[in-house]
């Protein structure tokens, strides 16, 4: 399926058609691909169950939450985390999903996080899909039936828990809703794509180890029931097409078997034209990638490390020195 060419046949070769054009590539990933992404709650809210001031020696607060989500009118309750500078600044701020629950783990490193003047807001797979627990309640609640084609699957269930702890940062006077990221890792990179295509107030969708092309079809829980009459498509790159023109940051590594790096860097090329729609550039480069390099644009950053997948400080510092270098916030 082409980015730009609309299904009425036209070319989507201006800002307003291809804001269109996006609107059906949405339809047609909720349809076929994710599956449906759940209604807005009724209301939501957070509980501090946990505060700690002397994070980091002092230099950040730590709390844990419980997220308040009413739904038909029951009320569901979700646990996340924030690590967040201790100051009167606001912060751009990290929404992380990823496996463990403990702040920092070895994927997380928050002190350094917070030292540099970010915030993190911290979602764990194990608090959403518990071991030996096939299925929480809110989980049952939001996809209550596998057997429609349009049932949401495990990555549309976890955007739309990243897009509610993004509704409660945003809230906070201590968050910059202008810088706001969302970051995720292998498998959880794809919810972090999902999150960040269909919803606008993330500025930055940071995708490491996104394992690109990887349909995970053994497993017919992560996409919509429907997603194996559909499978001989790549939709990362169309999911990718929905940020523009928010900036895309993808993090990959040389020793990656799964992800398909070529075809990765050829998405992230194709969306050069839709950039230049907005006034912004995409990315180029004339030959593969095979060595440790950072390809840069003002809309997209590709890095290319040695080593193999694994979310590390190298990649949160590189990330972070590449939002410094592109945004107006004052580093002291």
């Amino acid at each position: 399926m082409d980015i730009f060419t609309m299904k009425s046949g036209n070319i989507a070769d201006t800002k307003e058609k291809f804001n269109k054009r996006q609107e059906e590539i949405k339809k047609f990933l909720t349809e076929a691909v994710y599956g449906r992404i759940p209604e807005l709650p009724e209301h939501l809210g957070a509980d501090i169950i946990y505060e700690d001031r002397g994070f980091g020696g002092g230099i950040g607060i730590l709390r844990c939450f419980g997220l308040k989500i009413t739904l038909d009118g029951e009320v569901f309750t979700l646990p996340f985390k924030s690590a967040v500078p201790n100051g009167n600044g606001k912060y751009p701020t990290f929404i992380y999903v990823g496996e463990d629950s403990a702040v920092p783990n070895k994927y997380l490193p928050a002190e350094e996080i917070v030292e540099r003047g970010y915030g993190v807001f911290c979602l764990s797979l194990e608090d959403i899909f518990p071991k030996g627990e096939k299925e929480t309640k809110l989980i049952k609640k939001l996809s209550p039936s596998r057997r429609k084609k349009d049932s949401p699957g495990r990555i549309a269930l976890l955007a739309w828990l990243i897009m509610r702890v993004a509704d409660y940062a945003t809230h906070q006077s201590y968050v910059d809703e202008k810088s706001l990221a969302v970051i995720g890792h292998g498998l959880l990179a794809k919810a972090a794509l999902v999150a960040g295509g269909y919803d606008k107030r993330f500025k930055y969708i940071i995708l490491n180890s996104l394992e690109f092309g990887e349909k995970y079809l053994t497993n017919p829980n992560i996409f919509a029931k429907g997603f194996s009459d559909n499978a001989d498509g790549c939709f990362d790159e169309l999911a990718l097409a929905l940020c523009v023109p928010r900036t895309i940051i993808v993090g990959a590594a040389i020793d990656d078997v799964v992800s398909d790096r070529e075809s990765e860097l050829s998405a992230l090329a194709s969306l050069h034209d839709a950039y230049k729609l907005f006034g912004k550039n995409g990315l180029k480069y004339d030959e593969p990638i095979v060595s440790e390099a950072n390809v840069k644009s003002d809309s997209i950053f590709y890095r290319l490390r040695d080593g193999v997948p694994y979310l590390c400080r190298r990649d949160w510092n590189a990330y972070m020195d590449y939002i410094d270098t592109n945004s107006s916030r004052n580093i002291n």
